[in-house]
Order: C-alpha cells, then sequence, then structure tokens
C-alpha cells in the first residue's frame, strides 16, 4: 500500500498472507485507512520531535542568558523564571514560581517598573523601566526591566541588575558636579 504525499511517494506498508489470496476491495480500503492512520502518527511523531527539541532549545537558550527571564500569566501569576532571575532576585524558585507577582515583589505595585508592567497588560504595547528594588537579602539593587505582551494575555518580562551602571553614573554627576563648582569658584576668584 503506497503511502503518497503530494504525488512523492513517502513510505509504503507490505500486508502479507502466508497462503495465496484474493483482496477484496473493502480489505485494500481497510489496508489503505490503516496505512493511512500509520502515517498520521509518524507524521504526529515527527512533529512531536521537533516540538519537543524546539522546547528544549529555547528553555537552554532562557537557561543560559544573562538576563533574568519572567513569564507571567494573564492573572499576574509567575509561570517560570530563569536561573539568572532567580540569581538577581535572590530568591528560590519555590518562593516565586505559581504565587502572584505582586505578593511576591509588594514593593513594585506603585514603582514605575509595576506602572510599566500594568500599562503592557492592559494596552499590550512593550515597555521599559527602571526600578530600584530590596532583595530579600536586604540589598539594595537597581534593575532594568522590559516587558513584552504574550498572545495569552500574559507578559514575558526581562531584567537586569544595572547597580553598577548606576553607581558610574552617580559619581560621574558627583564629579561633573565638583567640576562645576570649581570653576565657578575660578570664575569668581579671578573676577575678584
Amino acid at each position: 500500500m503506497p503511502l503518497r504525499r503530494d504525488g512523492r511517494l513517502q513510505a509504503f506498508l507490505v500486508l502479507g498472507l502466508d497462503r495465496p489470496h484474493a483482496w477484496t476491495d473493502a480489505e485494500v480500503a481497510l489496508a489503505r485507512g490503516t496505512a493511512e492512520r500509520i502515517r498520521a502518527a509518524v507524521d504526529l511523531a515527527r512533529v512531536q520531535t521537533t516540538l519537543r527539541e524546539e522546547r528544549d532549545r529555547g528553555r537552554t537558550i532562557l537557561d543560559t542568558i544573562a538576563e533574568g527571564f519572567l513569564l507571567l500569566d494573564r492573572d499576574w501569576t509567575v509561570l517560570q523564571m530563569n536561573p539568572a532571575g532567580l540569581r538577581i532576585a535572590r530568591m528560590d524558585a519555590g518562593d516565586i514560581i505559581g504565587r502572584n507577582h505582586w505578593d511576591v515583589w509588594p514593593e513594585a505595585i506603585d514603582s514605575e517598573a509595576g506602572r510599566m508592567y500594568r500599562r503592557v497588560m492592559r494596552d499590550r504595547v512593550a515597555g521599559t523601566a527602571e526600578y530600584r528594588q530590596r532583595t530579600a537579602d536586604g540589598v539594595e539593587i537597581w534593575c532594568e526591566v522590559r516587558a513584552y505582551p504574550t498572545a495569552d494575555g500574559g507578559l514575558v518580562s526581562f531584567f537586569r541588575d544595572v547597580t553598577e551602571r548606576k553607581a558610574a553614573e552617580d559619581k560621574l554627576r558627583a564629579a561633573d558636579r565638583r567640576k562645576d563648582e570649581f570653576l565657578a569658584m575660578l570664575a569668581h576668584e579671578l573676577r575678584n
């Protein structure tokens, strides 16, 4: 029984008996139907294998990136967080996964990041924010947060610790302020 798709032979099903037999139309139809079901099962198995490989590849990417990754459903339940996100948050997966985002991070409710998350969820348009937070162990960090709407009504967020960058920016501003004060004092002295 040949199995064709788009006019091309893909496989065939061989049926045999130990004695001569004249195949009836009903037996041929049964064989053809069986062959089609086998082909559909093989196609489904191939698709499932491809999907598993894609899922595993995506999981590997998310597990190895340096940025935190957070997946929320439409009800703000945390569905997933990658190892980098857990490291940045200084929390364990059991403290986060399956819980409401606002219960895990209540301090974020009225923050720039919290407002951005609600805007992304409501308007279904990506957003970005910087957010200062106190981690579970009491350390204060700055995070740059980007959020994107998902097709199922939730959102996905990528975030990274930018505390060192913010400290460097503060040092540059302080140095610039000291320079301006020095130049103002020097100009005053020169006028005198």
